[in-house]
């Protein structure tokens, strides 16, 4: 009878994943503190696929499972209407760059550490994104595809470019002498955060919104074949809301309790997750 009952106990962990670390029990209690709703979903590690949203109850497709209030958001929008004067100070030296803002607000954040409103989720983010601007040119080449070497090439110029604008509006402005112990973030943790905008960042209206818990979801293609919507799809499924103040997404399938709920991240072309998720193949969203 014990040697059943382990079985069974280990069958259960392999499907609903390992226990929420103390990282994520942190962040899903920040996200529920601040106003965020989670509608029968958690977080959880998964083999092979890292952190990862689990349906600890049954998920209906269509259900409402998130809603994120704005004040959780990381957008133009949202950051100048912040009360943080640092915020609506460093959006307004970076006037019409709507990524390179919320790059800077989110360094901002991460230089900040435990005082940062952002703390929590800033721990669950992975400390490095394996996508392809971190690739020698030699092994770029492998993948013997000119067009898409170029574009790698090309984004890792703009990447550079985007930080020495970061670094010249913030000393015009005089803004690197508020930054925390005066020192403004490295080029490579521009290049973290840019990664990690080009990985989670969603875009409504071309304008990137970094939304926590909703950039967990893995990837699962949808079972049912459609046409190529323009992202009609995945707009469907993640609503902006005016009238609640708040990111609304929705399950795109039905999920049995106890199992990762995966999301079909829409209609792109394979070689844009691959040059920003990750070189890896896997769409994996979280490490």
């Amino acid at each position: 009878m014990k040697l059943i009952l382990v079985v069974v106990v280990l069958s259960v962990l392999c499907v609903l994943g390992n226990a929420a670390s103390e990282k994520d029990e942190k962040f899903l209690a920040w996200f529920k503190k601040n106003g965020g709703i989670a509608n029968g979903v958690g977080v959880r590690t998964f083999k092979s696929m890292g952190r990862g949203v689990s349906a600890e109850l049954k998920i209906e497709s269509d259900q409402e499972v998130l809603r994120i209030p704005s004040k959780l958001i990381l957008c133009v929008k949202s950051i100048l209407a912040s009360d943080d004067e640092m915020h609506t100070n460093i959006a307004k030296a970076l006037k019409n760059q709507d990524e390179n803002t919320v790059i800077s607000v989110l360094l901002l954040e991460k230089a900040r550490g435990k005082s940062s409103f952002f703390a929590d989720y800033l721990n669950v983010l992975p400390e490095f994104i394996p996508n392809l601007s971190y690739y020698s040119p030699e092994t770029l080449k492998q993948l013997q595809s000119p067009s898409l070497e170029q574009d790698v090439t090309s984004n890792n110029k703009k990447v550079k470019n985007d930080y020495k604008k970061f670094v010249k509006a913030m000393k015009k402005d005089d803004l690197d002498k508020n930054w925390p112990e005066q020192a403004l973030p490295s080029f490579q943790d521009w290049k973290w955060a840019a990664a990690i905008i080009d990985s989670r960042g969603l875009r409504f209206r071309s304008k990137v919104h970094l939304a926590p818990f909703s950039d967990m979801f893995n990837y699962g293609a949808h079972k049912t074949l459609r046409e190529d919507t323009q992202g009609d799809f995945f707009l469907k499924h993640h609503v902006l809301d005016e009238k609640m103040d708040a990111l609304r997404v929705y399950s795109d399938r039905d999920q049995p309790a106890g199992t990762q709920l995966l999301e079909d991240y829409g209609d792109n072309k394979d070689r844009i997750y691959l040059q920003y998720v990750g070189g890896g193949g896997d769409f994996i969203r979280y490490g």
